[in-house]
């Protein structure tokens, strides 16, 4: 049932005998009568199992396109809520994705605007994630989105971290953050 290295040039084999060989083959053959009943019985198991880890794949495709799709609408409805702020052009507002969305959501808006400094959070599953990103022109001008995600956090029963570009943070207080986003909205007027 299993070989295997143990150290070098040492091999090691474990087997079953007698009645629990039979035990193992007869829980074996009830495994693959159970799977073989879940792939709805198909005359060949290994062909049916791909059939439907590839039909997984192409769906999963479908769905990652749809959230791609979905992020950029969510894009085009946030370009109207971008506010001038301390001689940057800030957008800061709550938004209904998961983080990964996010993120993709966060570099695509501040690939538009060199002046763009975005601080999207989201509230999900009892979770709260912070993103903020920043245009090559808000770092010119001082901010940092790793000193802004550090002194939001908090507020958000969390951390995170990364750069002065791009930062983001997690935490287990979605009801924080409305007053996350406003501690950013302090700290960038207070410039």
């Amino acid at each position: 049932v299993y070989e295997g290295s143990i150290s070098a040039g040492v091999r090691r084999i474990e087997a079953i005998t007698g009645p629990a060989a039979d035990r193992y083959l007869s829980e074996q053959l009830d495994t693959l009568a159970a799977v073989k009943e879940m792939l709805k019985n198909p005359a060949d198991v290994r062909a049916g199992l791909k059939k439907l880890l590839d039909e997984h794949q192409a769906l999963q495709k479908e769905l990652d396109a749809l959230k791609k799709d979905r992020a950029k609408g969510m894009a085009g409805d946030l370009e109207s809520k971008f506010e001038d702020l301390a001689e940057i052009k800030a957008l800061i507002s709550k938004v209904d994705l998961p983080g990964g969305e996010i993120k993709d959501l966060v570099f695509s808006l501040v690939k538009k605007h060199s002046n763009a400094l975005v601080a999207l959070a989201s509230g999900q599953d009892g979770k709260a994630v912070l993103t903020i990103g920043l245009g090559p022109d808000a770092l010119k001008a001082g901010f940092s989105a790793k000193k802004l995600i550090s002194e939001s956090a908090p507020l958000i029963s969390g951390g995170g971290g990364g750069q002065d570009n791009f930062a983001t943070a997690g935490g287990k207080n979605p009801g924080g953050i409305d007053k996350a986003l406003e501690r950013i909205r302090e700290l960038i007027s207070v410039f």
